[in-house]
């Protein structure tokens, strides 16, 4: 584990995470830090949380669900199925909960408590842009999120690291052994042993003290992307015997979904040639899931009918098929992809066929679609957009490789 980052702004020191798999990357709720809890084993703490979400409220069988899927983007929409739910009731206990999950988390994790205690008295926040509570409310590459006083956001996840490590340093002091003074000689010459005497077991023990109680952090990758098995944040934490975030390649990490949309969000908002030649890099890397329908021989449909979208079809796996589209009301159009087959409504039944392709190819087939407004990267969680100026920009950095695009 890394030691931590800290970051020096108008005197003051801030530990600030979001990414799982970026710098400080293990306090995030996303990071994979298998733990136990209440006898069941956790990929990371978004999975716990919603995981005694549901159980608080009886529901046996979104529990359940939980257990079996560690994915933080699959927990943030199954955390908003718990039924029945009271508002109310979960407000008042939701933040114990999470004290809970996380201090059970730095008391297990290998390294975590060194690593929450050498980062002194710095500030720590959570930086997210869509977490008003968990997280400061921050974008992460923002300013302000070196200004607390300008912070929309409560921090409370920050908050409860901050108590976790005071309490970590408490009992990491009360375990040393008193310095006693040094023994005056006797009248005698002799050395009275008695008064160098040390009772080992008045010594303390290391343990974290939690309070015992029994939403996702609602929005946040810290608080908030992945899961994980991302490995840092990921965001993309991992177990003890986990390789490091840098050595697990991006089409590996479960939440890719999130961490394209972070590294789009990043990377797009300012359209630099590094940059782009960063999220190219990024996209190269990873492979999403795309819905699809068969394509008969010539430009017929699969039943027979004209089939006016066969030149999008695509060879996959020795045949024909062509990506379907997401469009609204107003006859918008977008090209969907995902995480994973997981998050396809239907392809679990096998109502919706899909097929694995990698990120760049996806760009260069939305591009091509004159009636289409572009990507939606993961369209069921955060519907993120590339739109076709975007889909341009990116397949020409893919298609130039190392020669780099004119600033925009």
């Amino acid at each position: 584990m890394q030691p931590p980052v800290v970051t020096m702004f108008g005197g003051h020191s801030f530990v600030l995470f979001y990414n799982p798999r970026e710098d400080n990357g293990c306090l995030s709720n996303w990071y994979e830090a298998p733990f136990v809890l209440d006898g069941r084993e956790f990929a990371n703490v978004e999975q716990a949380f919603v995981y005694l979400k549901a159980m608080h409220f009886g529901d046996e069988a979104t529990a359940n669900r939980v257990f079996a899927m560690s994915d933080p983007l699959y927990l943030q929409r199954i955390n908003k199925q718990v039924t029945p739910y009271d508002r109310r009731e979960w407000l008042a206990v939701r933040e114990s909960v999470m004290r809970r999950c996380v201090g059970e988390k730095v008391a297990q994790v290998e390294g975590l408590a060194d690593f929450l205690c050498s980062t002194g008295d710095a500030t720590i926040a959570a930086c997210s842009p869509r977490d008003r509570y968990w997280g400061n409310g921050c974008d992460p590459l923002s300013l302000s999120r070196l200004v607390p006083s300008e912070w929309p956001g409560k921090n409370v996840l920050g908050s409860i690291l901050e108590d976790l490590r005071a309490t970590l340093s408490t009992a990491e002091k009360d375990a040393q052994p008193a310095v006693q003074p040094a023994a005056q000689p006797e009248p005698d010459g002799e050395t009275d042993l008695d008064a160098t005497a040390v009772d080992s077991e008045a010594v303390a023990s290391n343990e974290v003290a939690v309070p015992a109680v029994g939403e996702g952090s609602e929005g946040s990758p810290a608080g908030s992307p992945a899961s994980t098995s991302s490995g840092s944040p990921s965001p993309e934490g991992e177990g003890p015997t986990a390789a490091p975030p840098s050595a697990r390649p991006l089409s590996q990490a479960t939440g890719e979904g999130a961490l394209l949309k972070r590294l789009v969000a990043r990377y797009l908002g300012n359209l630099t040639a590094d940059n782009l030649d960063r999220l190219v890099s990024g996209l190269s890397a990873a492979t999403v899931v795309v819905p699809v329908t068969p394509v008969a021989e010539g430009t017929d449909g699969p039943d027979g009918t004209p089939d006016p979208e066969a030149r999008f079809a695509i060879e996959r796996d020795g045949r024909r098929v062509r990506p379907n589209v997401l469009q609204n009301e107003q006859g918008q159009r977008w090209f969907a992809v995902f995480t994973g087959a997981d998050e396809v409504p239907g392809a679990a039944s096998g109502e919706q066929e899909t097929v694995e392709l990698p990120m760049t190819e996806c760009v260069e087939m939305a591009r091509t679609r004159g009636d289409a407004l572009g990507i939606i990267v993961n369209a069921f969680s955060d519907c993120l957009t590339l739109t076709p100026e975007t889909c341009l920009r990116v397949a020409e950095v893919a298609r130039r490789g190392s020669e780099r695009p004119l600033e925009a």
